[in-house]
């Protein structure tokens, strides 16, 4: 089961610092990863809000590859590009680039990993990047000739899996809206809570080790598709959350969603929700 994502972009960061930039701005240990391997990690806010998700791969002659939503692709690159200064980074969209998702026909069930600090294996093979990723799918990273072509049920079916299994993305809409720790990215291996600074670094240890989160991650169902970022009110207050995702099923909608610890009677416009499953 094979189909190119169109909601990514990828973007190549070239240069001999490439590595040391990468590590001073995102939240993963970007300067432990080995040739091929990858990592999930956050790019975010001096407030410590996820401005955006990605992927990284550490490939050949200090080139870096990092997959991202597409709507947030271009915004990302002008904002890394204010803090590259005098060191000798370059970043650019991978035009040619895509990214394809396969999901086996067996899928095994997926575990939360036994640590944090989550490196993905990464294989390449025939000119293409292929990264297992921890609920068993493998995202693959080429030029467009060297991928399977686009099938709306597979995509279908490879939102669907991420979203049961609670693997929340950054889009621009719900960009700046959470703090990691609200989409379960700490127990993802997307933070490494020993490395050293980076944007947002205070504010989400702080979160971690004072427990000061007062939001999760769920999983929700409702008779219509949700807008993705709206609010989310519950019968005592408004605006208790925001709809991370959200995606068409034969009975209305499955919804990740961001909500307060512990709400119930959700809604959103008079819709209501039903909790299917929390993640926090």
């Amino acid at each position: 089961m094979k189909t190119l994502l169109p909601d990514y972009s990828v973007i190549q960061i070239t240069g001999k610092d490439a590595r040391d930039f990468l590590h001073r701005q995102l939240s993963n240990h970007i300067n432990g990863l080995s040739l091929h391997q990858a990592c999930w990690a956050t790019y975010n806010t001096a407030q410590g809000r996820v401005f955006a998700d990605c992927y990284m791969i550490a490939d050949e002659n200090d080139v870096f590859w990092m997959i991202v939503a597409q709507d947030l692709a271009f915004p990302i690159i002008e904002r890394l590009r204010k803090y590259i200064m005098r060191s000798q980074v370059v970043l650019e969209l991978a035009e040619n680039w895509r990214v394809a998702g396969t999901l086996l026909e067996e899928k095994n069930l997926f575990r939360l990993p036994e640590n944090s600090e989550a490196y993905l294996p990464c294989v390449q093979k025939d000119g293409v990047l292929n990264i297992t990723l921890l609920h068993g799918g493998i995202l693959s990273v080429a030029p467009m000739q060297n991928l399977p072509s686009y099938d709306a049920e597979c995509e279908h079916q490879w939102r669907l899996w991420e979203m049961q299994n609670g693997f929340a993305h950054i889009q621009a809409a719900t960009s700046e809206k959470c703090v990691a720790q609200m989409l379960n990215y700490h127990r993802l291996g997307a933070i490494h809570f020993q490395k050293g600074c980076y944007p947002g670094q205070e504010i989400i240890a702080r979160s971690q080790y004072r427990g000061s989160v007062k939001r999760g991650l769920i999983l929700a169902k409702a008779d219509v598709i949700l807008p993705i970022g709206d609010s989310i009110d519950n019968a005592e207050e408004k605006s208790i959350g925001w709809v991370m995702q959200s995606l068409s099923t034969h009975s209305g909608s499955l919804n990740l969603c961001v909500v307060k610890n512990e709400a119930r009677n959700l809604s959103l416009n008079q819709i209501p929700l039903e909790i299917e499953k929390t993640f926090s």
